[in-house]
């Protein structure tokens, strides 16, 4: 959240059910615990790159 600070918390949330339901963007979201999740920022970034590039078609 350091980087993306400005960002909503459930915004968060939406995109990362996003990103989970994409096959190409799952490998980027780990859940250890129920609690926990490990995102991939360089995949993070990827998944706003693409959905960019998706809204502006």
């Amino acid at each position: 959240m350091v980087k993306y600070e400005f960002l909503n918390i459930n915004t968060l949330n939406h995109w990362l059910m996003e990103m989970r339901g994409n096959r190409e963007f799952r490998k980027y979201v780990v859940n250890p615990t129920p609690k926990l999740v490990w995102i991939n920022l360089e995949g993070f970034h990827q998944f706003l790159l693409y959905k960019q590039h998706k809204n502006y078609k």
